[in-house]
């Protein structure tokens, strides 16, 4: 998909590993993403492609951020990992540390009020 990009200076060009697993099933994915604020992208979009598959008549759907957060929580696990190039390492942060950088990626998105 396509994704806006908001870069920040201590986020830009982190490479991030999105591991997603839906349900509390056995099924696990992970995706790769280029910078933290892609793989914040991927979740909104991910969410906004169930809300689609929910309601397929639909062309035009409203949810609110939390609708978002809810569901980012509804999901078995979820959690990422950034690389610390310096370090040459991966650090893993939860579904809390993703919730928050949603919450201020959509705030800097909406602009001043």
């Amino acid at each position: 998909g396509i994704f806006r990009q908001f870069v920040t200076v201590s986020d830009a060009m982190t490479h991030t590993i999105l591991l997603l697993q839906p349900t509390n099933a056995a099924s696990r994915t992970y995706s790769d993403f280029e910078t933290v604020e892609q793989a914040l992208e991927g979740v909104v979009g991910m969410f906004e492609a169930h809300l689609k598959q929910l309601y397929p008549q639909k062309h035009h759907i409203n949810y609110t951020l939390a609708d978002l957060l809810a569901h980012v929580d509804s999901l078995g696990d979820l959690s990422c990992l950034t690389l610390q190039a310096s370090a040459g390492v991966y650090v893993p942060h939860d579904r809390q540390w993703i919730k928050t950088r949603i919450v201020n990626l959509l705030q800097k998105q909406a602009g001043p009020r």
